[in-house]
């Protein structure tokens, strides 16, 4: 074999082998460089991959194949908040990846009878044989002391919850938990307590929201005595306590863009958002148009998926779960 052929052989071997090796390789890339994408959530939702291929997920998990590396999920659900998750897909292993669907908050006229609010009184009273005054519940027919107080409390305030009474005096501001049957005075509050108008607890009466004959805002009392004012006009803002200690308001303000309430009136319609004493921060859930006034009453289920608001017009539900 001469020079010529043994270059003309070497030539094609390389040649051959970078065909192989291309063959090799789009094989590879087109069936074995992928892994498994497992998706747990509630069906049906529709998944795309970005660039790629879109799938019916009719049941859970729901198993999709990618390629190797970074990729750019699309999921969408009806009536639910469309979810975008980047996911990094192993070769030949299965990431699951467990998703919480958001449902966009719906609202609907309701012929359900609102139950009554209930109410938490209390009455300070004289006890002739201890000589004290003592707090006791108007619901307690033995009138069984909670707490004493050495001296009268002048012009007294008192603001009920279920396990925490708020009592405000012109020589004096208490908080009493009327489970341990503690007393707590509260002192150097940074507003003047006596000018409250109206005020409610939370459900296991860590929180008390509240306003004032000075300030056309709405306040919050937490569990360490500290009061924030926040930004709800009181006028304009009918609030509730969620179950898991967040106050619930239906307002007609205007918010900006990091949800904060402005004084600007809503152009579309009243706003149902939650404010967390915790942080003092907002969070806008959605605005409704078919709201035309402030609310009279507001009830939140328990488990916080729906709102039931009571209005002029009519009754509405509004789910949130």
């Amino acid at each position: 074999m001469d020079n010529d052929q043994k270059k003309t052989l070497f030539f094609a071997i390389i040649l051959g082998a970078i065909f192989v090796i291309a063959i090799f390789y789009m094989l590879f890339n087109a069936f074995l460089n992928k892994g498994t994408i497992s998706l747990i959530g509630e069906t049906p939702f529709l998944v795309e991959i970005v660039g790629g291929a879109q799938t019916d997920c009719q049941s859970s998990p729901c198993e999709i194949t990618a390629k190797r590396g970074y990729q750019n999920l699309i999921i969408a659900k009806e009536k639910h908040n469309t979810i975008f998750k980047e996911v990094k897909v192993r070769l030949w292993e299965t990431r699951e990846i467990e998703l919480k669907f958001e449902l966009i908050p719906q609202i609907e006229s309701t012929n359900e009878v609102l139950p009554p609010d209930q109410y938490y009184n209390y009455s300070l009273v004289y006890d002739e044989n201890e000589h004290l005054y003592k707090l006791v519940s108007n619901a307690d027919r033995s009138k069984r002391p909670i707490v004493y107080f050495s001296k009268e409390i002048k012009n007294p305030q008192i603001f009920g919850g279920k396990q925490t009474v708020l009592i405000i005096g012109e020589n004096g501001s208490y908080k009493i938990d009327t489970i341990e049957q503690t007393k707590t005075q509260i002192s150097n509050a940074n507003y003047d307590l006596t000018e409250i108008l109206s005020g409610h607890f939370s459900e296991k009466s860590d929180y008390f929201a509240f306003r004032l004959v000075s300030s056309p805002n709405i306040f919050v009392l937490n569990s360490a005595n500290k009061i924030s004012r926040t930004e709800l006009i009181a006028q304009r803002s009918l609030t509730v306590w969620t179950y898991d200690n967040k106050l619930l308001f239906i307002t007609d303000q205007k918010f900006d863009a990091s949800n904060m309430p402005l004084s600007d009136a809503s152009t579309d319609g009243f706003y149902i958002g939650t404010y967390d004493p915790i942080n003092n921060s907002y969070q806008k859930i959605k605005s409704f148009s078919e709201i035309l006034e402030k609310p009279k009453r507001a009830i939140i289920t328990g488990n916080n998926n729906a709102i039931y608001l009571e209005t002029g017009s009519g009754n509405y539900k509004i789910s949130l779960e």
